[in-house]
């Protein structure tokens, strides 16, 4: 008897040890953000201890990061009530991400509560996440009624290409179509029908990511990619998938900045008339915004068919696209509505249409459009007849006209960088004139003049060879 007890308890500490061994290693890779490692080992702990509260924190937490938001609840309402505060923050980001704002908030108020009685500091890392949830239920009271037509369900990668938009609307294009640029550039890249401008995303000198710009000039080249405007967003953050209105005013892009109540949210801006800047982005708000990244806001106004994407219904390696039909003026369902966070995050689409309303025309409509437009990535345009136009150098088979096209080419430029200077120091006299600008725009329109007057030159010498032939 005296060895088994022995036995007994030489056992019984080995395992004691083991099992503070998987708790020390579980709280290790807990640390290190490895929860989906933890998770298993804390679980074990758990099934010896289940009413720790501690430990259903931290399974709590596991599950949250895993994007077990519903699973997670249960074990974050049992730590609340072992008395670990930080589990009713994580229960509010969890209903934050099942779209259950009101209940969301409530919780933060709670939070709130419980660390000012207990005489504790909230953290830095969870105060942006409290205001984000309060941001979200104010926001709620001002859902756009929208009637959402269909739905698709389609890979991430290059997800743009399943936008069906009208040839004669605009284009969403991969980045090979653009200028050469040095900085890291991310489709998609917008064109109008006119295909005379083109708008995309790219890391500016801060590293984050805003929108570019380019238009075409009169030789068929681009000019130089410059950032749409400067001011556009107050806050750190990128910009990425730009759209405008064919009315040139009205833009439209998504940005993770502070104003984002998830990643990315869909803002809009229009622009100043007086002096080509853009006023101040305003939050879309929902439905077309939520917890998760929604970007790519659009309206093929041949159609008058919206489209936007998101990644709110948790799909791995998948996006959901939404296409609605836009209305001129806002209109937002009541604040009474029982179903109104459902309709934020569209729970349902047949809960958008009007009581009576048959879309099945216009979804055959956009299922049928022909998107077979295929932008060219060209250097330039040099007229040679009306019947003929050359896009590269390697179109000039004849060495003198190559010679001379290389020459044009450079003149082109020089004119190009010319005026985007002139353009500017107009501006800015405009704002300012002083006697030192003045000389110095005169100059450089008496160098616009000579520049002009060598390329039709030249261009008249080229076109004269070719056509003789």
């Amino acid at each position: 008897m005296k060895f088994r007890f022995i036995l007994y308890i030489i056992l019984s500490c080995l395992f004691l040890s083991a099992s503070a061994d998987n708790l020390t290693t579980a709280k290790q890779l807990y640390s290190e953000g490895k929860y989906s490692e933890a998770l298993p080992l804390f679980m074990e702990q758990y099934k010896k201890n289940p009413k720790n509260g501690s430990i259903n924190h931290w399974i709590g937490v596991c599950l949250y990061y895993e994007e077990r938001y519903s699973e997670s609840e249960k074990y974050f309402k049992y730590a609340e009530t072992r008395k670990v505060n930080d589990a009713t923050y994580f229960l509010a980001l969890a209903n934050y991400k099942q779209f259950k704002y009101s209940d969301a908030n409530d919780y933060v108020d709670e939070y709130t509560e419980l660390m000012a009685k207990s005489k504790k500091t909230i953290p830095n890392a969870f105060q942006a996440n409290m205001q984000t949830i309060t941001q979200a239920s104010i926001m709620l009271d001002h859902v756009e009624n929208i009637a959402i037509i269909d739905s698709l369900i389609v890979p991430k990668d290059k997800f743009f290409k399943y936008f069906k938009i009208s040839p004669e609307s605009f284009s969403l294009n991969d980045v090979e179509v653009l200028p050469a640029m040095e900085e890291e550039c991310i489709a998609p890249v917008f064109m109008p029908e006119s295909q005379s401008r083109m708008l995309w995303s790219a890391k500016d000198t801060t590293g984050y990511y805003n929108i570019y710009q380019t238009t075409k000039l009169f030789d068929g080249s681009w000019d130089a990619p410059r950032v749409l405007d400067e001011n556009l967003v107050e806050e750190d953050g990128d910009m990425i998938c730009p759209y405008i209105k064919s009315d040139g005013t009205s833009l439209y892009f998504a940005s993770n900045s502070d104003s984002s109540i998830g990643g990315y949210d869909i803002f809009t801006s229009s622009k100043n008339l007086d002096d080509g800047s853009f006023y101040k982005p305003q939050n879309l708000g929902m439905p077309y915004n939520s917890p998760y990244d929604d970007y790519m806001f659009c309206i093929d106004e041949y159609t008058n068919v919206g489209w936007w994407a998101t990644d709110r219904n948790l799909i791995p390696d998948s996006l959901t696209i939404y296409i609605f039909v836009p209305s001129d003026i806002r209109s937002n369902y009541s604040v009474e509505n029982p179903n109104l966070e459902a309709l934020s995050h569209v729970n349902s689409i047949k809960d958008t249409w009007p009581e009576g309303a048959d879309y099945s025309s216009l979804i055959d409509e956009v299922r049928n459009i022909s998107m077979e437009r295929v932008v060219v990535k060209k250097d330039f345009e040099f007229f040679v007849n009306n019947n003929t136009i050359y896009t590269s150098l390697d179109d000039f088979k004849n060495k003198e006209c190559r010679a001379m096209a290389q020459k044009w080419q450079s003149q082109v430029k020089k004119l190009n960088s010319v005026e985007l200077k002139l353009a500017d120091l107009r501006q800015q006299y405009a704002k300012k004139a002083s006697t030192t600008l003045g000389d110095t725009i005169l100059k450089l329109e008496a160098e616009q003049i000579s520049l002009s007057e060598d390329i039709q030159q030249i261009s008249n010498n080229i076109r004269k060879i070719l056509n003789k032939k």
